[in-house]
């Protein structure tokens, strides 16, 4: 969510992400040389080479290396093992001082599967008659995670880096003028899929240096329809690598004389690991369960990196044709019900993550079972699930978020996300301790609307302001940037324009990071959520909904991942009901939406309203409704609170909701006319919405009311339609407002302190001025001129979530805590939109959106 502002004028543009940027970091670390690389390979003779991977990240960006007991520690870059280390033999052949095996260093041409089992008989480079196509095992440990996993429909490669050393081997990217993507870069191996994958398709596994993953292909090109080809790297030596040699040691654990490594006899399934006891876990939960595992009187387990992990695959076995998982019997491993109700074996988390080039939300992790993919009828248009893959597969996963948003998997063959995944750790092998790195990588990307930069955080959010960008003609054009000055929060800022259908993330210089395409202008807010997806809302216009023309009217809620692609596109609009303005993200990944729904007049006059104030149409009152993704178009609305429920009036003893309107402070009274008279449709028009989930509370902003309203969110939808029930005990009633007491007669228009405002929020937790409100008030209608500010309120509320009030009185605080202005203060007026949001420096970030201006202040200005 937004952050929120200071005092004074002396603006800065600035641009806003919930991450700062990370300081530089000195690298700690030690290199084997040629020699010592010799010498750890010949301990074992199936020596694991590192995967190279030497930055570390969170959830979504590459991190400051994190210390033991904090979130992700524990990490691949931070245990290093057997590091790559080759020799160019200047005869068209690398050694790897590793494992011993000796390697073409040229691809080649692309070969079909046969002529690749063919041509290692006959290949003859550097006059050495025994080459072989290798195994999976062999070619996998070639395989570097410093490498950049692209986009999957891309055609540009410009920097990207491969999963390989390109020092020693040759290698390129698909070639756009034979319709290849740039990812078709796949290298054949002599391991075939023991079942089949696809539609019944023959299967080879094969290791992808472009992408960094193994998956089985099918021997038939599903675009040309001949036989698919490969590159193929010959390989001879040490034929006792890639095969395992396991021991079970009898106390719940089995070491790999090949590796020399020790794992876990069982799994995270037989453990009972995670919250509910299933052995499910997403990527920060595993790195923690495995730093904090005892099991077998050994404290020293880790999560393994990919290439350990996928050490242990037994490519013999599979669910279709041995009835087990991937992985030799000597293992426990659970079963459980997969997509489509199927019995299945685990992917297991690795500690790698797989980095693209603009973000680092997945990690890499082996099916031990089925590689599901949800693959579409090309007739129908259902879509079925397979196994597209193979046992025995590396792919990756998000490390964080809501499995249930991807109904459908995602990538070209649907691949299932569950992002819950299972562990087996290990310990033990040549490895070592790294604590820290190379200094944080800032990217220069390439000029793309569907890339960007590193560094999101979490709930970023930003009300756009309604000024155009300008052209992209240049990457390096500033977009506006007025002043940047030292002291400025270092990240980037999130906006959409209100008559564009573009979203924004621009960086301190103005320079465009990333951008989004909807086909909708928004309602008016947008949020950056801390997976790196978009979260909008989508304004439908007149034409597809007549009934509600106004500022901020919507119906659509959509989420675009990063690179753009559209995953949810929700639409609650009709003739009765539609949502409008602000959204807000819930931690347990549903929803809150404001709607408006229609009151005939009819209903009004039953209700107890004034025939004389009611507009011709009727009205259209507010209500908040809490909706929990369920695919790519739909929504269950599990729970909802209706303005209507509560409301008072004192004009009709005959009607409904009759009483003493100054003795109910909880309820709206339903008579109360706004702006010196005006009658309108629209009658509270809710512009924002806010979630506290320490309090369990929501906080709305009622614009023509001028004041906020915070109501229960713990109730359930029945408590929240009455007076009763919840944290609260008060059900859906008015647990708190502030900001013009008249409207419930506790006060007259000098008490008035809020002035059709805009985007009303609670300071998060850890911020400066953490639990207090922040409010941009727009001052339509001062007494002492036109001027907006930007206010800060101390709610007076106690431990329990309780807020006082002392009888015939007015809620506190007389007055706002803080205030920020123009010191001329007619310079600073925005008649409407607009927000505020406080930064973690301490410095808040102003939109004055009916200007077009973003700028922070400091907290002395």
């Amino acid at each position: 969510m937004i952050e929120r502002p200071n005092n004074t004028a002396g603006e800065r543009v600035r641009l806003y992400c919930c991450v700062p940027v990370f300081l530089c970091m000195i690298v700690v670390t030690w290199v084997q040389d040629a020699s010592a690389a010799k010498a750890s390979a010949g301990k074992v003779p199936y020596a694991i080479v590192d995967t190279g991977q030497i930055r570390c990240y969170g959830d979504y960006a590459e991190m400051e290396y994190p210390r033991p007991g904090t979130d992700f520690f524990g990490q691949d870059a931070q245990y290093i093992g057997n590091e790559p280390a080759y020799k160019n033999n200047d005869d068209g052949t690398v050694t790897d001082l590793n494992t011993g095996l000796m390697w073409q260093s040229d691809p080649g041409e692309k070969m079909t599967f046969k002529q690749a089992v063919a041509g290692a008989a006959k290949c003859r480079t550097a006059g050495h008659t025994d080459w072989r196509l290798p195994t999976i095992k062999e070619l996998y440990s070639l395989i570097l995670f410093s490498g950049t996993d692209p986009d999957p429909m891309s055609r540009d490669a410009s920097g990207l880096k491969a999963f390989i050393d390109t020092k020693y081997f040759k290698f390129r990217y698909g070639d756009a003028a034979k319709g290849e993507r740039i990812i078709d870069s796949q290298f054949a191996t002599c391991t075939k899929y023991v079942s089949i994958t696809m539609r019944g398709s023959e299967t080879m596994f094969g290791v992808n240096f472009a992408d960094g993953r193994i998956k089985g292909y099918g021997m038939r090109s599903p675009r040309t329809g001949g036989d698919k080809t490969f590159h193929v790297l010959y390989v001879r030596g040490n034929a006792s690598y890639g095969k395992n040699d396991f021991k079970d040691n009898g106390d719940g654990t089995v070491t790999d004389e090949a590796t020399g490594l020790m794992w876990m006899k069982a799994d995270s399934g037989k453990l009972k690991a995670g919250k509910n006891k299933d052995g499910k876990l997403n990527w920060r939960e595993a790195l923690a369960w495995a730093e904090h595992l005892e099991y077998a009187g050994y404290s020293d387990w880790r999560l393994p990196n990919v290439k350990e992990l996928q050490s242990i695959v037994d490519y013999t076995r599979s669910p279709a044709t041995t009835n087990s998982a991937a992985i030799d019997p000597v293992f426990q491993t659970t079963s459980f019900a997969a997509e489509g109700g199927q019995e299945d074996y685990p992917c297991y988390w690795s500690g790698t993550t797989h980095a693209s080039l603009s973000r680092a939300s997945t990690a890499a992790y082996v099916a031990f079972g089925m590689s599901f993919g949800w693959m579409p009828n090309r007739r129908t248009g259902q879509y079925m699930l397979m196994d597209v893959h193979g046992a025995g597969s590396q792919r990756s996963d998000p490390k964080s978020g809501d499995p249930s948003r991807f109904p459908y998997g995602r990538g070209p063959q649907g691949d299932v996300i569950r992002i819950y995944n299972f562990v087996r750790c290990v310990r033990g092998g040549t490895v070592g301790q790294r604590t820290s790195g190379p200094e944080i990588e800032m990217k220069e990307l390439p000029r793309s609307r569907r890339q960007t930069g590193e560094r999101m955080g979490p709930g970023d959010r930003m009300l756009q302001g309604p000024g155009a960008m300008p052209g992209r003609e240049s990457p390096d054009r500033p977009t506006g940037v007025i002043v940047n000055e030292e002291g400025a929060f270092e990240g980037y800022t999130l906006f959409a324009p209100i008559d564009s259908t573009t979203t924004y993330l621009i960086d301190n210089e103005g320079r465009t990071i990333n951008t989004w395409e909807s086909d909708y202008r928004p309602a008016h807010s947008v949020y950056l959520l801390e997976n790196g997806h978009l979260l909008r809302t989508g304004a439908m216009g007149p034409r597809e909904n007549s009934t509600f023309r106004a500022g901020g009217s919507g119906g659509h809620v959509q989420e675009f991942t990063w690179d753009g692609e559209l995953l949810w596109d929700y639409e609650y609009a009709s003739d009765k009901y539609l949502l409008h303005h602000d959204i807000e993200y819930m931690p347990n990944g549903n929803i809150l939406m404001i709607a408006w729904e229609t009151k005939t007049r009819d209903e009004l006059i039953a209700a107890g309203r004034n025939p004389e104030l009611i507009a011709d149409r009727g009205f259209w009152v507010d209500h908040v409704i809490e909706v929990k993704p369920t695919g790519k178009t739909s929504g269950e609305i599990v729970w909802q609170w209706h303005m209507w429920d509560h409301v008072i009036q004192d004009f009709d003893s005959t009607k409904a909701n009759y009483g003493d309107v100054a003795k109910h402070p909880e309820l709206l009274d339903l008579n109360y006319v706004a702006r010196r008279g005006r009658i309108n449709e629209d009658w509270n028009h809710t512009n924002s919405i806010d979630y506290n989930p320490q309090l369990d509370q929501i906080m709305l902003s009622l614009h023509t009311m001028s004041e906020i309203f915070v109501i229960d969110h713990s109730t359930t939808t029945e408590e929240a339609a009455g007076h009763s029930g919840g944290r609260s005990g008060k059900g859906g009633d008015i647990l708190y407002r502030w900001g013009n007491p008249q409207v419930y007669r506790a006060g007259g228009a000098s008490d008035q302190k809020l002035f059709a405002h805009h985007d009303a929020t609670w300071i998060e937790a850890g911020l400066a001025g953490a639990g207090n409100i922040m409010i941009f008030n727009n001052g339509q209608g001062r007494s002492d001129g036109r001027y907006s500010s930007v206010d800060v309120i101390v709610p007076p509320i106690d431990e329990r979530g309780n807020y006082k009030l002392i009888p015939n009185s007015a809620y506190g605080p007389k007055e706002a805590d803080w205030i920020y202005t123009d010191e001329n203060k007619p310079d600073f007026f925005s008649q409407n939109i607009s927000g505020a949001q406080r930064l973690p420096n301490g410095n808040t970030l102003i939109c004055s959106g009916a200007v077009g201006t973003i700028f922070e202040i400091s907290p002395d200005e």
